[in-house]
């Protein structure tokens, strides 16, 4: 069996629909499938998640020497679902986000579809902002092909740059990149914007947690 999880909260919506059997979920919902063929940040928050994380390769081949910001673990019920990590080139504020390069880890800790998790990451995405139905449908073919069906153990990257190029890499390989700014802000604003459906881990990742 093969299960996919949310990175948001949206998906308390949807726990009427929680019933025995396989449960897939994705950012923001919940879903039965079958089977598969603002200040200053300048530390890390290790909240559930290990100290002195040392960066993939992809990261330090973006980055140089990156700093950990700040991590996550996200869990949904009883479930562990993945470790999530922002690396930067040096410490940053909230307001000086995509000023620089930046990465963002997530480390699986089950199997995820990668298809559902372009959709709902879509979804989460028109929350922070209007999305025209051409643009919709762009950014989600986009999506589809950076997103693989993942499994417990594996790495999906996200790298900004500040010219606006999104690159995603699983396991440090390379599946998609565009330069296309504002989807790379919608996106990785899932995560790191104000407007978040999970505060709590944009404080953790942003090292803004007391």
């Amino acid at each position: 069996m093969r299960y996919s999880f949310p990175s948001m909260k949206r998906s308390a919506q949807c726990m009427v629909a929680l019933v025995l059997g396989v449960v897939v979920v994705v950012p923001g919902q919940l879903a039965a499938q079958s089977s598969l063929p603002e200040g200053s940040a300048s530390r890390v928050s290790s909240a559930d998640g290990r100290a002195g994380q040392a960066p993939p390769p992809e990261v330090v081949a973006a980055l140089g020497s990156p700093v950990l910001q700040g991590q996550k673990k996200y869990r949904w019920l009883a479930f562990s679902v993945y470790d999530i990590r922002l690396w930067v080139p040096a410490p940053v504020s909230p307001q000086g986000l995509f000023k620089e390069p930046l990465a963002l880890e997530l480390e699986y800790a089950r199997s995820l579809y990668g298809k559902a998790i372009a959709e709902r990451s879509l979804e989460e995405m028109q929350g922070l902002a209007s999305i025209d139905e051409t643009q919709k449908a762009t950014w989600l073919g986009f999506m589809e092909k950076a997103f693989p069906d993942v499994s417990k153990g594996d790495r999906l990257t996200g790298l900004w740059k500040p010219d606006g190029t999104v690159t995603f890499l699983l396991n440090g390989k390379e599946t998609a990149s565009v330069r296309d700014a504002r989807f790379g802000k919608l996106f990785f604003g899932i995560w790191l914007a104000p407007g978040t459906s999970e505060p709590a881990m944009r404080s953790a990742l942003l090292g803004l947690n007391p």
